[in-house]
Formats: C-alpha cells, structure tokens, sequence
C-alpha cells in the first residue's frame, strides 16, 4: 500500500486576495505526513503541483523540510512528477535523500512525466517500457471534467501491462477506466488536496492504493478541513435564515468560511461580518439580471453538491460509478459526458 497525492499548492495563503485563509494546504500537508508516519505505507507519491510557485516562501520550505526529514527518518520514500506550477531546476524535493524524481528515470514499476505539451507528452509515452505499471502525469485527461485536455488515453492503448495511471492539475477527484492490450487500466485524480476556489468540493482527501489487488483497491482518506458554507439572499427574510445558519456553525481550530451571495441592494450584509467575526466571509452581490424564479434560492447550502451525493453513491464502495455521476451533475453540456461513456461502452463491450 502506498499513499498519492497531488495539487498540495503549499503556501501561506491559497487565496492571494484574503490573508485571514491562510495556511489550509500547509496543515493538510502535515496531516498527510503524520498519517503516513502513523501508518507506515511502502511509499508515497506526488502528482505534482507540490508547491505553488518555484521560488517558495521560508515558511513553506520549512515545512517541506521537515516533513521529509520525519520521512525519511520512518524510512518512507517519495516518488514524484512536478506541475507547471511548482517546476524548478533542480526540483525542491531533490534536496533531500529520501525523494526520487520520475522524469529522471522510473522506480519499481512505477515511472511519472513533469507537465508538457500533449505533442511532448505523446512522444515521452510512445517509449514507455512495458514493465511500468504505474504512470504518473500532471496533465487534463481527455474525458474528465476539464475543458481542454492534453493527454488522451487512446495513447496507451497499445501499452501492455499499464494498470493505474495517477494524475495531477485537476482539483476535484475523478476516476476513469480505459481498455488497452490485454486488459485496461485505470485513470485516477485525487484532487487537490486544499481547497483554492468556491467552486472546488470543500471535501480534501488523500489515496490509499493497494496495487498487490488487481484491479489496484483505492481507498479515499478525507483530511480535516475548514468549514465551508454558501447562502443566498435576496430579502431580509433571507438574511435572517442565514442569521441562524451562522449560529449553527461548528467552532474549530480554523475560521469557517462564508460565502453570501445577496442581492445588490440589500441592506445589512456587511452587519452579518461584524457579527461574526469568527468566520471569513466573501460577500458577492448577484448581478441585476439574476432571476429567481422556480429556484429555491434560500436554503443554505450546508453541504456540496459532491457530499450529497456520496450521500447516495458512496465514493469509497462505487468510485467509478460516483465520479461519472459528478462527471454529470457538474459538466456545462453533460450530454458529452454520456456521449462519451457510451463510445467507451460500444467499443469495448466486456467491460
């Protein structure tokens, strides 16, 4: 068993704008860490995207070091790729004895590329050796949720033995399954591993990977993470209902986080800040042409979209199934979404 993550974006603050979000990815960071110091897992490995920029602040790179230090010292390796955010020469992690970059050569079994061109990623895996079972990219699959893609598992039809393809750039989880030579394979993001936008799933987790299973079991550990909660207004009605949902917000070691969305001219939103200072608020007037109508628009949303729907289909038991669905509920045009399943579907039947 090892642990893989991805898209950790270390920083003090993964909100340039707002200094009072500060530290979230530096405390998931850390909470990976001492769960694989806890639990012992045969390796750990990176998606890229490690850090938010290549020229980190000291208090990032000291808790980089640290970690590998603790690391290392437990005898746990770290394998990993770099993303375009975080590339470097020499790479971060090459600093510490325990690391080992995959762009410069595979370890067992396993082999991983830095972020690229598709054109470049295409020839990089045209020479992939057939013993790697084990790829990790930094790239957008084609098929998942992205928009734009640079990486197409057509490419790896031909590949012999690929089992699990682990990926970073995409900040929400997403699991694919494509056929190849003699079987398929697996296309898995965990996601980022902090949230950095309102429209990410508030939800982070980290993966177990179990590859001695075939296929490889993954199992989804969540991190403890800061409270998010959105609420519409439009009327003081409205503002009282939020009134309370605030009341109702667990206390903990970090701020919760707020964000209202009210109509432009409704008085007292800036009293709902003063009123709780034990939260970080984002206040967004809606625009004038927002319409309402047939909308439940005041119900707090206590929850996201992808929390309801683990209330339904649960991740860890039916992951493929899960994140098709999310796939759909999530995608601008979701009937490319399915268009795109039944292609798979048609064109390779066993599944």
């Amino acid at each position: 068993m090892f642990y893989f993550v991805s898209d950790c974006h270390l920083q003090h603050s993964a909100w340039s704008a707002r200094e009072d979000l500060a530290g979230d990815s530096l405390r998931a960071f850390e909470y990976v860490v001492k769960q694989a110091l806890l639990h012992k897992p045969k390796h750990i490995v990176i998606g890229g995207d490690l850090l938010d920029s290549p020229h980190p602040p000291s208090e990032v790179v000291t808790v980089l070091d640290k970690a590998m230090e603790s690391l290392r010292s437990a005898g746990i390796p770290v394998y990993y790729v770099q993303g375009q955010h975080c590339r470097a020469v020499p790479s971060w992690l090459s600093r510490h004895a325990n690391t080992y970059y995959l762009e410069e050569g595979p370890g067992p079994g396993i082999h991983g590329f830095d972020n690229c061109s598709a054109e470049e990623l295409r020839q990089k895996l045209s020479k992939l050796p057939d013993g790697v079972k084990i790829l990790v990219l930094h790239q957008m699959c084609k098929g998942a949720p992205c928009g734009n893609w640079d990486f197409d598992p057509e490419w790896l039809k031909d590949h012999p033995g690929l089992r699990l393809i682990l990926m970073g750039d995409l900040h929400i989880p997403w699991t694919g399954t494509f056929p190849r030579k003699g079987g398929t394979f697996q296309v898995i993001y965990g996601g980022s591993l902090a949230m950095q936008a309102v429209n990410e799933p508030p939800e982070k987790s980290f993966l177990k990977i179990y590859e001695e299973e075939d296929p490889p079991k993954i199992e989804t550990v969540y991190i403890p993470s800061r409270t998010f909660r959105m609420f519409t207004a439009l009327s003081m009605e409205d503002l009282m209902k939020v009134e309370k949902g605030l009341m109702a917000l667990p206390k903990g070691e970090l701020k919760p986080l707020v964000v209202l969305n009210h109509a432009p001219d409704l008085p007292d939103v800036e009293k709902l800040r003063e009123n709780h200072k034990d939260a970080v608020f984002m206040l967004r007037p809606l625009p004038a042409s927002f319409d309402p109508a047939g909308t439940d628009v005041l119900v707090p949303s206590a929850v996201s979209l992808e929390g309801c729907l683990d209330l339904v289909v649960k991740r860890e038991e039916k992951p493929e199934l899960h994140s098709f669905l999310l796939q759909v509920l999530t995608a601008p045009e979701p009937r490319v979404i399915v268009e795109s399943m039944i292609d798979r579907a048609v064109s390779c039947p066993a599944q």
